[in-house]
């Protein structure tokens, strides 16, 4: 899902909010306009899908200029746990990655995993899985420690498993995500890791 950008406040849908936006701003239109706004192409736009998404727009934009306070607490934070957390963490961290641009997330499922999934039809309940790959990139601290201290692509890679996650909780530029043993990974412009 897309996240969109308010006077400087990037703001995460959660499915459920994703929902909530959408019908509120599509009220008016017709059954067809909702088809038809759902539909993407990679080689056209579709006319109906960006004018749903400029509505949904103006509609964030409309509850940010009339209450700052009650935009924050009700589209920008967010406070998910259990299933929410589990069925929220592809999109999250995708669009966290989206929005650094110095992570993406990879699949590390075997093709008969994957297979098996396809055939029991849960291969689209997480888009890449249950488990996958959170890849970041490790900047230098100093532009010349690139070069003396051969610090050059060099990644940390950090495992995700959807089913160990209690809670997320946060903002798209800094969030917390806890898991069932303790552990957490707190995400903002850099990555924490604590096990």
């Amino acid at each position: 899902m897309p996240y969109y950008v308010i006077d400087k406040y990037p703001v995460f849908l959660t499915r459920k909010k994703y929902g909530i936006l959408r019908e509120e701003a599509l009220k008016d239109k017709d059954l067809m306009f909702k088809m038809k706004s759902t539909m993407k192409s990679n080689y056209h736009k579709v006319k109906e899908n960006e004018e749903a998404k400029s509505l949904m727009y103006d509609m964030l934009k409309s509850e940010y200029d009339n209450n700052e306070e009650n935009f924050m607490f009700k589209w920008v934070y967010f406070d998910m746990n259990g299933e929410e957390g589990k069925e929220n963490i592809w999109n999250l961290l995708s669009d966290y990655c989206t929005y650094y641009g110095h992570s993406y997330l990879e699949e590390i499922r075997d093709l008969s995993s994957s297979m098996i999934r396809d055939i029991l039809g849960e291969s689209y309940k997480y888009p890449m899985g249950e488990l996958f790959l959170l890849v970041h990139e490790v900047k230098p601290v100093q532009w010349y420690w690139k070069y003396t201290a051969k610090m050059k692509n060099r990644y940390i890679r950090a495992i995700i498993d959807t089913k160990r996650v209690t809670s997320i909780s946060g903002v798209l530029k800094e969030f917390k995500i806890e898991f069932d043993n303790g552990g957490y990974i707190i995400f903002s412009e850099n990555i924490v890791i604590a096990i």
